[in-house]
């Protein structure tokens, strides 16, 4: 999992006995296919976990979410929002509620 600073100006503070993380003033996570962008984000990284804050952007694949809160784990690419906007054209989404789990396949 990377992390960073969106602008240079931010904080991010790394635990490294823990790997948790926290972020302030704007971060960008990345890992494998998934982009993460937030004013703030608490991130562990051990589990994949990360609660996002303020103008949250999540990119993975070709599907876009936003919302003001997003809970995203990116080792389950399970999430939780409680008001979201996603969409790809020519299909868009808005609402309240939102949970998701990646399908597990079994061979």
């Amino acid at each position: 999992m990377n992390i960073k600073s969106r602008s240079g100006n931010e904080t991010v503070e790394i635990d490294l006995s823990t790997g948790l993380a926290t972020a302030t003033n704007g971060v960008i996570i990345t890992y494998d296919e998934a982009v993460l962008t937030a004013d703030k984000a608490s991130i562990n990284q051990q589990t994949g976990d990360v609660f996002a804050e303020g103008a949250v952007y999540l990119q993975r694949a070709n599907q876009t979410w936003t919302g003001p809160q997003i809970h995203y784990n990116f080792l389950t690419k399970e999430m939780d929002a409680r008001t979201f906007r996603t969409g790809r054209w020519p299909t868009f989404a808005a609402g309240e509620g939102l949970h998701g789990e990646q399908p597990q396949i079994g061979l």
